[in-house]
């Protein structure tokens, strides 16, 4: 399976997070599809939610960060509530 992950800081656009049968699958409405599997997904909530590739090849790189508010799907009414719904997805 290919790995599409984000190199830059931020989306700065509207995305959908859809759980997949073994990780999550960010889409950006560029049409940019970054996928991480469960296993290597980090997830750190701040101000906005960041959400790195933990695996051997990309530890260090750049996390995909995300306000609640450029999440079209899930749809949640602030950071937690995307939080502990990205979460569910990984856990």
């Amino acid at each position: 399976m290919l790995f599409f992950i984000l190199a830059t800081n931020r989306l700065n656009n509207m995305a959908t997070i859809t759980n997949k049968t073994d990780g999550i699958e960010i889409l950006d409405s560029h049409g940019d599809t970054y996928f991480i599997k469960y296993a290597n997904c980090k997830l750190i909530k701040r101000d906005v939610l960041n959400i790195y590739d933990n695996s051997e090849r990309r530890i260090g790189a750049a996390p995909i960060r995300l306000t609640f508010a450029e999440v079209t799907s899930p749809s949640t009414a602030n950071l937690d509530a995307l939080y502990t719904t990205v979460r569910n997805y990984i856990d």
